[in-house]
């Protein structure tokens, strides 16, 4: 019935729902950044500190999405996703009330596991419901809600700061609260978690006619099942059961190249643009054309992975990845090169990192996806951490800005190879019984 169904007001009501907790991803990355330097003033902290206080929201993404897959797959995704933006909610109102450092650590922590948990948990929903043939597509562009977030977060700031800098805070605080009722009631359970797990028959058929209205209808006796057996062992084990190994280590090395290169890249760019001269309002506006360019490339990669297969697109698209940034690395110093150059560079990094979290969920069975996709983000931001520690060393060793962000496409280059290899593994473990319906081919089979 789901393979059969084509793109409805149901599949939307899904992605919008799942799409508004990952925007507020998004707008805390944004918050926590203009806000930084009033909690220097408000502490009176050395600044060196505030990396402080950004790597333990990274830490607590890192383990948010470690945890909270896990209790997907045990308590339902839904239930585990509602209550992550609940808790991001009383973090965040709390986060305006720190008034000492250590509190503020406990906070951003907070904050980042309940975010963590979202991510992968609304990856895992979307999923569900959608045809293989679009399913990839459609969860790049559930998460462009992320670098949206990002976007008017910092509009927001710009506008309610005259309030006092913690109003942006309490916005962000009361708007999870407000939309609870709404996600509550309009976003349904996982489907086939439910039926794993004994749902009523009525409950599955009214869900079945609203994917696809043009099902038949089903007699009384229909009973209603999964390929996939529910998993009896430790969700994280059946990762690597049943000739899943090999696809798990080569997903996670993907995933913890590509975002090593992208926090390596986007902490160091600033470096690089202040090295040229550039005025504060140039180096923003080229920093943030790297965000423009990622919502236009998610739309764009998308449409390329209807077509050319996941990680096919995967690959090529961290290629260019790293040809991008060492365009920008070795180029022209002018503000409309580097203006483009990061545009570009955004246009294929972040739209490929989009359909690399997508892909994530395409490899798994459904009983244990919300895990597959937990761990696989959870190991990969582990390389967010890691990625401008290595910076910091190259610094240290007297590398050039233009070299260190030169260094930024070597991991990007080696994510595009690890994506071919696990492309081939997909390929190999592709169930007969789809013979039409490829995670590797294009819309038309293969």
């Amino acid at each position: 019935v789901i393979e059969g169904a084509h793109f409805n007001r149901f599949h939307l009501q899904v992605v919008l729902l799942c799409a508004l907790w990952v925007f507020f991803d998004g707008y805390d990355l944004q918050t926590v950044s203009f806000t930084a330097p009033h909690f220097v003033e408000l502490l009176k902290i050395p600044k060196a500190l505030l990396g402080a206080i950004f790597s333990t929201g990274l830490l607590g993404l890192t383990v948010g999405a470690l945890v909270c897959g896990v209790l997907g797959d045990r308590f339902g995704p839904k239930r585990v996703f509602l209550g992550g933006g609940l808790l991001f909610g009383v973090a965040t109102l709390l986060t305006a009330t720190a008034t000492q450092f250590s509190t503020l650590l406990v906070y951003r922590f907070i904050c980042g596991f309940a975010l963590g948990g979202v991510t992968p948990l609304a990856i895992a929903i979307t999923s569900d419901y959608m045809p293989r043939r679009i399913r990839p597509s459609v969860v790049m562009i559930m998460y462009t809600a992320l670098p949206l977030g990002q976007i008017i977060g910092g509009l927001i700031f710009a506008y309610v700061h005259w309030f006092g800098w913690r109003t942006i805070f309490y916005l962000g605080a009361i708007f999870p609260w407000v939309f609870f009722p709404l996600l509550a009631k309009a976003l349904p359970e996982a489907l086939e978690y439910r039926v794993a797990r004994g749902a009523s028959r009525e409950w599955v058929v009214g869900i079945l006619r609203r994917i696809n209205p043009a099902v038949p209808n089903l007699s009384e006796s229909a009973e209603f099942v999964i390929r996939d057996p529910a998993e009896r062992s430790f969700p994280v084990v059946a990762l690597f059961q049943e000739g899943r190994a090999w696809r798990t280590v080569v997903l996670w090395a993907t995933f913890f190249a590509s975002l090593v290169a992208l926090y390596f890249f986007n902490t160091w760019l600033p470096t690089l643009l202040n090295g040229y001269g550039f005025s504060l309002s140039q180096a923003v506006l080229i920093t943030n054309s790297l965000q423009i360019g990622g919502i236009l490339g998610t739309f764009a990669i998308a449409a390329a992975a209807y077509w050319l297969g996941t990680f096919r697109t995967i690959a090529l698209g961290f290629l260019c990845t790293a040809i991008a940034i060492a365009v920008l690395a070795t180029g022209g110093q002018s503000f409309s090169f580097l203006f483009a150059a990061a545009l570009v560079a955004g246009f294929f990094f972040v739209g490929t990192q989009g359909l690399l979290n997508a892909g994530s969920a395409i490899i798994y069975p459904v009983v244990i996806r919300s895990t597959g996709v937990g761990w696989a983000l959870g190991v990969g931001r582990v390389g967010s951490i890691v990625g401008p520690a290595i910076a910091g060393l190259l610094v240290a060793a007297h590398w050039q800005g233009r070299q260190i962000i030169l260094a930024a496409a070597v991991p990007v280059a080696v994510a595009a190879l690890l994506a071919v290899v696990i492309g081939a593994m997909v390929r190999r473990s592709l169930p007969q019984a789809l013979p039409n319906i490829s995670l590797e081919g294009g819309a038309h089979g293969n």
